[in-house]
């Protein structure tokens, strides 16, 4: 009845799901014509027609529950089941079966299961027959890609060579031929690995898709196959820049220089100790290496490695230096009394430490005079701004610069296009008396000020414990002193540049500032960077 009244179809289960997929028996034994199941399979949809087309029939009915997620594949699995446990003949749902996989996605089971040449074609009805050829590939089934590409516009010519070239070949190797044509990577490696003559070919396989992961767990009985992935995967590693995979690859190979090589380039400071120690360098080819790993410590401002490799070498004053050159006081102290050379606190750590404390009182300082000078002339702006008489020549001109930034921005051109832009968007945020939009630029520095400012707490809580260790408390308590006088400033600065707002942005924006921020995040003071524990009580 719903076919001859043109009742969308789908309405026979969209009405009640549950109720239909529970009496699926009955609907295929009802209709029983395999041609008017094939007509139902044909216009199943995944849309709910009581809520679209229908929807002004079902608006009385308030509790319902929601659509029937993955209909389509559900409702072919149930009418697949109902008739292949039906009392017909086994050809007799034939096509409706058939419309079942097919509709499900699963077109390769239909293709297996279609036999006949009248079954291949009425998959040739459903699917267009030059993907129906890919999927019988798909499934290895020559002889039925054959049929099917005979029913198909294909020149003999086309096909028939290459079938016949695929029927002569190896089962595995002939997978992998059509896996590689259907671009199935993954299952074509699975093929190859097993064509045993063809180890170099497989391993070049893998190096060309990049299938190293999937190359090991097929090759972890074969030794020698292992190690040439393994190595291959250090060189792609390497060249990603992923230095200590790499390492650990070259590691797995057999190839102890090359992974000396990379964790070198990635500072690994104990795996490179113990592949040189299972080398047995010479004493001179063990200096070049440590002081080849030392530069990469060095250069990845991996002080405390650095440090370590030092002591490892003997080198007690040397490896002092460079924990004070990471302001790694404590353990620059440590250091010196562990080998019982305490002079090295007066000649190496006391000077730079005490250089470093002047340095951030005088970077502290710096900071909050940008910040007095910038908040005073953001309240002159904002006054000027608030004159009717302002100057609307010079708005005009900052809109002819953004309308440029935003014309530069969207263009694909080059160079030029490139430095443009850059120049604009300096106009923008220019600090120049007089530019339109210096309240924003204003606020921009404003923000960037207070937040680097604040994030020296941390720094001025481990520069004051180590004076302190020293005995050095006037210049303890005066760097303290300076910093909450700066976070003393950085509040009053708050309160008169944005007046009666609190903080907007939270959580991994206060750790950066955005050089795009939008002139209503601005209209907001940032969230602050201030280390919880940073001031010391003994000089409070």
């Amino acid at each position: 009845m719903p076919k001859l009244q043109r009742i969308n179809l789908n309405l026979c289960v969209d009405h009640n799901p549950s109720a239909f997929l529970l009496s699926v028996h009955r609907f295929v034994a009802q209709v029983h014509d395999p041609q008017w199941l094939s007509v139902f399979l044909a216009e199943l949809t995944e849309e709910d027609v009581t809520r679209t087309i229908y929807s002004g029939f079902y608006k009385q009915m308030v509790a319902r529950g929601p659509p029937l997620a993955d209909k389509v594949v559900r409702v072919c699995t149930a009418l697949r089941e109902a008739m292949t446990q039906s009392n017909e003949n086994q050809d007799f749902y034939l096509q409706p079966i058939l419309s079942t996989y097919v509709r499900a996605g699963h077109v390769g089971e239909a293709i297996s299961l279609a036999d006949s040449d009248q079954a291949l074609s009425y998959l040739a009805l459903l699917i267009d027959t030059d993907k129906l050829y890919e999927e019988a590939l798909g499934v290895y089934n020559l002889q039925k890609a054959l049929k099917i590409a005979g029913k198909s516009l294909k020149d003999p010519k086309e096909y028939v060579p290459y079938l016949t070239k695929l029927q002569q070949m190896d089962p595995a190797y002939m997978r992998f031929t059509i896996d590689k044509r259907l671009r199935k990577p993954q299952s074509a490696l699975r093929n190859l690995v097993q064509c045993k003559d063809r180890t170099e070919e497989c391993i070049q396989y893998v190096k060309s898709s990049g299938l190293y992961t999937l190359a090991l767990e097929l090759f972890k009985d074969q030794p020698e196959e292992y190690k040439q992935i393994c190595l291959l995967y250090g060189d792609h590693l390497l060249n990603k820049q992923l230095y200590e995979e790499a390492g650990l690859m070259y590691q797995r190979g057999g190839d102890v220089d090359k992974a000396i090589t990379a964790l070198t380039r990635a500072g690994s400071l104990l795996q490179c100790l113990t592949l040189a120690a299972k080398q047995n360098f010479s004493e001179e080819a063990l200096v070049e290496f440590h002081l080849a790993l030392l530069s990469a410590l060095l250069n990845q401002e991996k002080h405390s490695e650095a440090a370590e490799l030092h002591s490892l070498m003997g080198k007690h004053e040397e490896a002092v230096s460079c924990l004070v050159e990471g302001r790694l006081w404590s353990r620059a102290i440590f250091l010196c009394h562990q080998h019982k050379q305490p002079q090295l606190v007066e000649s190496l750590v006391k000077p730079v430490l005490l250089e470093s404390q002047s340095r951030s009182l005088m970077d502290i300082r710096a900071k909050v005079a940008d910040m007095e000078k910038h908040s005073t002339r953001l309240l002159v702006v904002r006054e000027q701004q608030a004159n009717p008489d302002r100057n609307f020549d010079a708005l005009s001109d900052i809109q002819s610069d953004t309308s440029s930034l935003s014309s530069f921005s969207t263009s694909s051109g080059g160079t030029r296009s490139t430095k443009n832009t850059r120049k604009a968007q300096r106009k923008l945020w220019s600090l120049k008396e007089g530019n339109p939009r210096e309240e924003q630029a204003l606020l921009y520095t404003i923000t960037e000020l207070i937040q680097n400012t604040e994030r020296l707490t941390s720094d001025v809580r481990t520069t004051c414990l180590a004076l302190a260790e020293l005995g050095l408390d006037t210049e303890a308590g005066t760097l303290q002193s300076a910093m909450t006088a700066a976070l003393e400033k950085i509040q009053q600065i708050r309160h008169s540049v944005w007046p009666g707002s609190t903080a907007k942005k939270t959580g991994s924006d206060a750790d950066a500032i955005d050089p795009t921020l939008t002139d209503m995040q601005l209209k907001f003071p940032p969230t602050s960077c201030i280390s919880a524990t940073w001031r010391l009580d003994i000089y409070s």
